[in-house]
């Protein structure tokens, strides 16, 4: 075990790269030909003809725009009004050649990346997640190796930002000193991943007799509706009778999928009750659209209390997700950071070769509530204490266990500056905790569709 504390990371950076990525080159563009400058023409009068239309804040918008930009993204920045609206956004499909066989947010572009999210100060640096089934995760990488060597050299913040690729086939070797065993080397390729985006799942009882039930959810995709299921109706075989829901990462994603998590959290509510809703702006009479809970789900549960584990990266989806379940579910508590505060969704468009993402609704639960624009606020306010050199489910210290002794004890505990549960000191607590040293990374992801409230 390296003893060594370190101070906040606050630099951050990412190696999983959606092709969602947007091209910040600033070199001169080309002049465009007549053709092209049709097509630009048609996509800047779609983009200003939309938003007059549905953006949530039509009525901001500037009242005579320019439309000839060459580059549409231009456009939007001039479009959406900046005091609210920091989402909206315009990009060019990677896979423009095919754009025409798409069909809006169907077929958005893969997941292209080594799997491996860094974060670090400038002088070092550490992973804080991998997604397992990558070829990173296969070499061995693990959350809390500290990376010693990016391609034989020493990581920097110039050099690591090379690995800022999605560059299928390009090949990685770090150098990693894992928490505890020998420093080894990870080779592995960037390649198109196919995320199991439901993490780590485990059920522990308490000595007060809950059982708790724990998943850790990186994003509300697609490909996570059955593994949920399974999830769940692990849960329900087991007993459980409370959940930990771990959101530290999840920047949002599928409000279908969303859907399903509230509808298997609660049990209790029919097909006519409200989850969500989607309120547009004042453009249509017939402006508010309803998501009710689904009562289809066996493995859905009536449990007793939620703790869900946020951090300035839980976003969007995640929000709905703990908005929408407080009116219903009897015990909703947060533990960690105040969450991001997006609290409005977008569609998908593709049009013209363009993927357009603009915001076109809020989202409220069944009380109306909506404006959380500065993000949920936490019950404990613990992300400092968010180590990366645990695991995730550590029960000595950190978010998982902060959350695990509310479960116990119904109130949540009392930390020193490191984060050590000073009630664990006292004779009414058996649990004792070693004297350790801890290391703190965020990880900022990049602007990826998982962000967007479908």
């Amino acid at each position: 075990m390296r003893i060594q504390h370190l101070a906040y990371l606050p630099f951050l950076l990412f190696l999983l790269f959606s092709c969602e990525t947007i091209d910040d080159n600033n070199d001169e563009q080309p002049k465009p030909n007549e053709e092209d400058e049709k097509e630009i023409s048609a996509i800047n009068q779609f983009v200003y003809d939309y938003m007059r239309e549905d953006y949530l804040w039509y009525d901001e918008l500037p009242s005579s725009p320019k439309l000839t930009y060459y580059e549409p993204e231009d456009l939007v920045n001039e479009l959406i009004y900046k005091e609210k609206d920091r989402w909206t956004y315009i990009m060019k499909d990677p896979s423009a050649e095919d754009a025409a066989a798409r069909t809006n947010d169907d077929d958005l572009p893969d997941d292209i990346g080594t799997g491996v999210f860094p974060g670090g100060d400038g002088t070092s640096y550490y992973v804080v997640l991998v997604a397992s089934g990558s070829k990173a995760h296969e070499q061995g990488v693990r959350r809390g190796d500290k990376i010693l060597k990016v391609n034989g050299a020493t990581p920097t913040e110039s050099n690591v930002t090379e690995l800022y690729t999605t560059e299928v086939g390009k090949s990685f070797t770090l150098e990693l000193e894992p928490i505890e065993g020998e420093v080894f080397t990870a080779t592995f390729e960037c390649e198109i991943l196919d995320i199991p985006y439901v993490g780590e799942v485990t059920v522990k009882e308490l000595s007060n007799g809950k059982k708790v039930g724990y998943f850790f959810y990186e994003s509300f995709e697609k490909n996570s509706e059955e593994p949920l299921n399974e999830a769940f109706q692990q849960f329900k075989d087991e007993g459980v009778t409370d959940l930990i829901i771990d959101l530290r990462y999840n920047g949002g994603g599928y409000l279908d999928i969303c859907q399903q998590i509230g509808s298997l959290c609660y049990d209790k509510a029919g097909s006519s009750d409200v989850f969500l809703k989607l309120v547009g702006n004042d453009n249509s009479d017939n402006n508010e659209d309803t998501i009710p809970f689904r009562n289809d789900l066996a493995a859905a549960l009536n449990v007793n209390s939620i703790v869900f584990i946020t951090t300035q990266f839980s976003a969007s989806a995640s929000e709905a997700l703990i908005n929408g379940l407080k009116p219903y579910v009897n015990d909703v508590k947060i533990v960690g950071g105040q969450s991001h505060g997006k609290y409005v969704g977008s569609v998908v468009l593709n049009e013209e070769g363009y993927f357009f993402f603009p915001i076109t609704f809020k989202v409220a639960n069944v009380d109306g509530v909506s404006d959380y624009e500065d993000g949920l606020m936490p019950d404990l306010n613990a992300e400092q204490f968010n180590y990366v050199n645990v695991a995730l489910t550590n029960e000595e210290i950190g978010l998982y266990a902060y959350s695990l002794f509310y479960l116990e004890n119904n109130y949540w505990p009392t930390l020193d500056d490191r984060g050590v549960i000073l009630d664990y000191q006292t004779a009414s607590v058996s649990r004792r905790q070693t004297e350790k040293s801890y290391k703190v990374a965020s990880a900022k992801f990049p602007k990826r569709k998982q962000q967007f409230i479908r």
